[in-house]
């Protein structure tokens, strides 16, 4: 990571701009327990909201109840590496970026909140 800190939401809004994500609410992971706990804590998943981890060159989606979209970006903005619908216990890395952006999976924040059966166990979401 090299020259001054950049804007990281500017950054952020730049790349998921370019990915056609609209409406999205960006969170900056500056402290270590946000980090840590990234976006598995969101449940039921936003398909708003865009986690940005800066200095980050790799995750994981390890305790993940959902897919995710994540995407590495540089210091600018521009997407380096797109990975769609990773699913759980996943490690991803690339040396080329600066930060990374995660979100649930459109698909993924779609079928949580479906109020029918579920397609594996037929119970109903409460």
């Amino acid at each position: 990571m090299r020259g001054p800190c950049p804007d990281w939401e500017r950054a952020a809004a730049i790349a998921a701009r370019t990915l056609g994500w609209a409406q999205v609410d960006i969170v900056v992971a500056r402290r270590f327990v946000d980090r840590l706990l990234g976006m598995a804590m969101r449940i039921p998943p936003d398909e708003r909201a865009v986690m940005c981890f800066p200095a980050c060159r790799s995750v994981h989606t390890w305790g993940m109840h959902y897919p995710l979209d994540v995407v590495f970006i540089d210091r600018a903005g521009n997407v380096v590496r797109l990975c769609r619908n990773v699913g759980p216990g996943r490690v991803l890395c690339c040396v080329d970026a600066d930060a990374v952006l995660e979100r649930a999976a459109i698909s993924a924040a779609s079928s949580y909140r479906r109020q029918g059966p579920c397609d594996v166990c037929g119970s109903r979401a409460s």
